[in-house]
């Protein structure tokens, strides 16, 4: 259950240093607890950037309740959310910014945040990319 660059078309980062190459990693975070685990994500390549955080839980108590206090936030902050139809099956919720650069998708056990910074994607081939890799099963 980890969406990266990779997945959009995008290969990490690499440097030369010294005439030594080396992979910079993406910054990568798991947490977990009795009620809910998440990931945090970030990656860059050039130009490009993907950063995400999901939240996971078996109890739809604790997912509404990250849900509608990470659009509250995001919101507090200027990213004016608003519930965007998309293709994707009903069961997830997807929230965007006229901009199309950060997103909410939520479904009975997942929220997840996602900013990216790269436009050469659609936006319902990029939520595709999401559904399938972090909602689908």
């Amino acid at each position: 259950m980890l969406l990266t660059l990779g997945d959009f078309g995008y290969a990490e980062k690499t440097n030369i240093e010294n005439q030594a190459k080396f992979q910079e990693d993406p910054y990568i975070r798991f947490e977990e607890s009795i009620i809910a685990k998440s990931i945090d994500y970030s990656a860059s390549s050039g130009n490009c950037y993907l950063a995400y955080t999901v939240f996971q839980s078996e109890y739809p108590w604790a997912v509404d309740f990250q849900e509608y206090r990470l659009i509250k936030r995001l919101r507090s902050y200027g990213i004016n959310l608003r519930r965007v139809d998309t293709k994707l099956p009903s069961n997830v919720r997807v929230y965007s910014e006229d901009v199309e650069r950060n997103y909410v998708l939520a479904s009975n056990n997942k929220v997840l945040e996602i900013r990216k910074g790269f436009g050469d994607i659609e936006e319902e081939k990029f939520l595709e990319i999401i559904y399938n890799e972090l909602f689908k099963n």
